[in-house]
């Protein structure tokens, strides 16, 4: 699977959701569905990755998606110990917008690295305008920031930013680390 592929796997999908909805109406829907779309391509690349919506025990901060211990055994099925998260993921469809996104994620990025300072932190987003200068990297975040595709204003053009492998490889050498 390639960059490009899950992009339109996920455009297919919150196209087709509600068709005749404004985009800002169903942003809910396409965020679900974009994390669902990551999350089982994820699992297909044998990672064991939590359910969406999930917390680490000590912090309320509810979280988009974890990388965790094989034997885990979440609490309620969403409450993980901090010492069986390996990776946490920060997941946006389409970016970000306010200058200040970056600040308030790596805030929440450090205040789980207090609890197992082992957990990798990851922000992954599926589409980004290159010339929007909000758009997260590595360096605003001071974590590693991965986006699939870059896109013009109105997404009739589209380009591979980074390869899906290389972003499951950091994953992969994460949970090594672990």
């Amino acid at each position: 699977m390639t960059s490009k592929d899950i992009y339109d796997r996920i455009l297919e999908a919150t196209s087709s959701f509600c068709p005749d909805t404004q985009a800002r109406r169903k942003a809910k829907s396409t965020g679900a569905l974009t994390m669902e779309i990551i999350r089982q391509q994820l699992i297909r690349e044998g990672l064991p990755v939590s359910a969406r919506d999930v917390f680490i025990k000590g912090n309320p901060a509810e979280l988009d998606l974890l990388i965790h211990r094989p034997s885990a055994k979440p609490e309620y099925g969403i409450v993980f110990d901090p010492e069986d998260v390996a990776v946490v993921l920060e997941i946006k469809n389409s970016g970000v917008y306010d200058k200040d996104s970056a600040a308030s994620i790596a805030k929440r990025f450090h205040s789980l690295q207090t609890l197992n300072l082992r957990i990798q932190c990851v922000y992954l987003t599926i589409c980004e305008n290159q010339k929007f200068k909000a758009h997260i990297t590595t360096e605003s975040l001071g974590f590693q920031a991965f986006t699939l595709c870059w896109v013009n204003s109105t997404r009739t053009q589209v380009t591979k930013a980074n390869d899906w492998k290389m972003i499951v490889d950091h994953i992969r050498q994460a949970v090594m680390s672990f």
